[in-house]
């Protein structure tokens, strides 16, 4: 998740509204299939909530507390800011990025 975290968890809020036990289920479900597992530690509350909190701090996501029977859970949804700020980073990957491992497997650099 260093690095990419907070990338990886608004691009997942950006196509669904989650809560973030949803969010650790999802990205932990993705390790385990992509074999992952073996090199990452599984996240827990204690990496995806501070996540959560900075990204609503920014105004990039926005939360409200729902009741879902009697348990009270935090949704979070993204910001049109959010939205910006996905599109600049895939601008900037597709763009840059990209182009520069692309350079760098074929020994441009």
């Amino acid at each position: 998740m260093r690095g990419f975290g907070k990338t990886i968890i608004l691009g997942m809020i950006k196509k669904h509204r989650l809560h973030g036990y949803e969010i650790m289920t999802n990205i932990n479900k993705f390790y385990l299939s992509h074999d992952l597992s073996k090199k990452m530690k599984p996240l827990g509350p204690s990496t995806i909530y501070p996540i959560l909190h900075d990204l609503e701090k920014k105004g990039l996501i926005t939360g409200t507390w729902e009741y879902q029977g009697k348990r009270k859970l935090k949704y979070y949804e993204i910001t049109p800011e959010g939205e910006a700020t996905i599109l600049r980073i895939r601008d900037i990957f597709e763009n840059n990025i990209a182009k520069l491992w692309e350079d760098f497997w074929n020994d441009e650099i």
